[in-house]
C-alpha cells in the first residue's frame, strides 16, 4: 500500500501521550531483511544516538513479516547489531518524540502524519530514490518528498548537491563514508588462486547486476584461471558459466576474510555511493567502480579504477588491474 500523494493517508498515527513513552529519536524505516546496506547504516546511527545517552525508538512503516515486535527487534540485532530501541509497527501507539526521522522516500509520507507536540522532524537520506524508478509515480512521489520541509541530512555531498540543484531546497549538512576499523583490515592468504568479488544484488536494479555479469562473463573469457566470488544474494538459480563461489548473504564478521582472499571487486552503484568500496580497499582489495558521479565522489584514481559502463570497458579494468601486481 502507497499512501497518495494527493490526498490525506487515510489511517492516523496515534500518538501516546503519557511521559513514559517519549523517545528522543524516533526512527521511521521501511521493511528490512538480511544484507540491507541501508538499514546497517540506520541501525549503526541509532546505536551511535544510543551510546551518546539518548533513547530511540522504530517504526516499520508498511507490510512487514514479523509476527511481533519481539521478533523485529530480534532479527535487528542479528543481521545489523545491537541496540536498545524499542520497535513499533504501523498502527501501533507511537511515542511521543523530540525528534522524528524518515529515512525512506515512503516514510517520509507516514512521518507528515505523525503529530506530536514539539516534534522536530527531519529526512535521513542515503540514495536519490527517485533514481530507483523508471518514469512514472513511483518517481514523482519520491521527488516530492524533497520539499516536505523536514530537516535534511544527506549521506555524502552528491546527494546534497543534487537535491539542492534540483529542488531548490536547503538542507542540514551531509556525513562523509568511512569504515569501520575494528572490522575491516587485510586477513592472511591462504592459497595463491586470484580471484575478482562482485556485489550482487539482482533485484536492485541500482546494483547494475546484468551489466557486471556480463563483463565478468568477459573476463573469465580472458583470464580462464580466475575464480569469482559473488556476495550480497543468492546466486543459486542464475547461470554462470565459469568457476565461482556463491557466497550468498553473510554476516558482517565473515567479510574481512572474503575480502581478503580477492585480488580485485567489482562494485557497482547508480543512485549513490556505499560504504563497500572503502570496506573492500581496507581488506587489501582494488575497486573497479562505473564512472559515474553518484559512485564515484568519495573515491579517486590512486585509490580506485573507473570504467564506463559497457562489458567490454569493465572488463579491460578488471584485467587491466589482475595484469598490474602492484595493484
Amino acid at each position: 500500500y502507497l499512501p497518495s500523494t494527493a490526498t490525506d493517508h487515510p489511517v492516523s498515527l496515534p500518538v501516546n501521550a503519557t511521559l513514559a513513552d517519549t523517545v528522543d529519536v524516533l526512527w521511521f524505516v521501511p521493511e528490512f531483511g538480511a544484507g540491507s546496506g541501508g538499514h546497517l547504516n540506520i541501525f549503526r546511527f541509532v546505536r551511535g544516538l544510543e551510546a551518546r545517552g539518548l533513547r530511540c525508538g522504530v517504526v516499520i512503516v508498511g507490510h512487514h513479516a514479523h509476527p511481533s515486535q519481539g521478533v523485529a527487534v530480534a532479527k535487528i540485532r542479528n543481521y545489523f547489531g545491537e541496540i536498545a530501541a524499542s520497535v513499533y509497527f504501523e498502527g501501533d501507539t507511537l511515542p511521543v518524540a523530540r525528534a522524528a526521522t524518515a529515512t525512506s522516500w515512503l516514510t517520509a509520507y507516514y512521518l507528515r502524519h505523525y503529530e506530536a507536540p514539539g516534534t522536530k522532524k527531519y529526512y535521513f537520506i542515503q540514495d536519490y530514490e527517485p533514481l530507483f524508478y523508471s518514469a512514472g509515480f513511483d518517481a514523482t512521489a519520491a521527488e516530492q518528498t524533497y520539499e516536505f520541509g523536514y530537516g535534511i541530512i544527506c549521506a555524502g555531498h552528491w546527494i546534497e548537491r543534487e537535491i539542492q540543484a534540483r529542488h531548490d531546497v536547503k538542507t542540514l549538512g551531509h556525513f562523509g563514508f568511512s569504515y569501520d576499523h575494528d572490522i575491516y583490515r587485510p586477513y592472511p592468504r591462504r592459497d595463491a588462486i586470484r580471484r575478482v568479488f562482485f556485489y550482487v544484488r539482482p533485484p536492485t536494479p541500482r546494483r547494475g547486476f546484468e551489466l557486471g555479469v556480463m563483463a565478468l562473463d568477459l573476463v573469465g573469457r580472458r583470464v580462464p584461471d580466475i575464480e569469482f566470488v559473488f556476495a550480497g544474494w543468492d546466486m543459486g538459480g542464475y547461470r554462470f558459466d565459469h568457476r565461482h563461489l556463491n557466497a550468498g548473504i553473510l554476516n558482517v564478521s565473515e567479510l574481512p576474510d572474503l575480502y581478503s582472499h580477492c585480488d580485485v571487486a567489482l562494485i557497482l552503484s547508480f543512485s549513490n555511493m556505499s560504504l563497500l568500496p572503502y570496506e573492500v580497499m581496507a581488506c587489501g582489495c582494488a575497486v573497479v567502480s562505473n564512472d559515474d558521479a553518484c559512485a564515484t565522489w568519495g573515491l579517486n584514481e590512486d585509490v580506485a579504477t573507473f570504467s564506463r559502463c559497457t562489458p567490454e570497458a569493465i572488463a579491460d579494468a578488471i584485467v587491466g588491474l589482475l595484469k598490474n601486481e602492484t595493484a
